[in-house]
């Protein structure tokens, strides 16, 4: 997840990235966007990059996730 500073240079950013990078936009407010980003290590890490070349104000990474497949539906 990354939070974004929201003036109009970076609404723009935001919704090039989104579509560029598959990014989903989780929060818009007033003063800042919540964009999630999934992908191998080096898409987000490409993602980040990007963005960081204009304002980031946070960033949590929760690191490698996975679920597994259920054998049989119930």
């Amino acid at each position: 997840m990354i939070r974004k500073g929201d003036s109009e240079k970076d609404r723009s950013e935001i919704g090039w990235s989104i579509g560029m990078f598959d990014c989903k936009l989780i929060s818009m407010r007033s003063d800042y966007c919540i964009v999630q980003v999934a992908g191998s290590r080096e898409e987000v890490e490409t993602v980040i990059n990007f963005l960081r070349l204009s304002s980031i104000d946070k960033i949590a990474r929760t690191g490698v996730l996975a679920l597994r497949y259920k054998d049989s539906v119930s």
